[in-house]
């Protein structure tokens, strides 16, 4: 059963699912749309995930 909340997570624990996430996704897009795709989606992911982290956004 998935949680009700972001709150339900520990900082840590939810750090490592959104990691997992993004690597999964990120994956995906490299084997569907192929290289620049990936890269492009790597990029504006993993620059929204660190923003995200370093203003403190849920």
């Amino acid at each position: 059963m998935a949680p009700k909340s972001p709150h339900t997570f520990k900082k840590w624990q939810r750090l490592v699912a959104e990691i997992s996430i993004f690597i999964l996704v990120s994956g995906s897009f490299w084997y569907l749309y192929g290289l620049q795709i990936g890269i492009l989606y790597l990029a504006l992911s993993f620059g929204s995930l660190v923003l995200l982290y370093y203003f403190q956004l849920e």
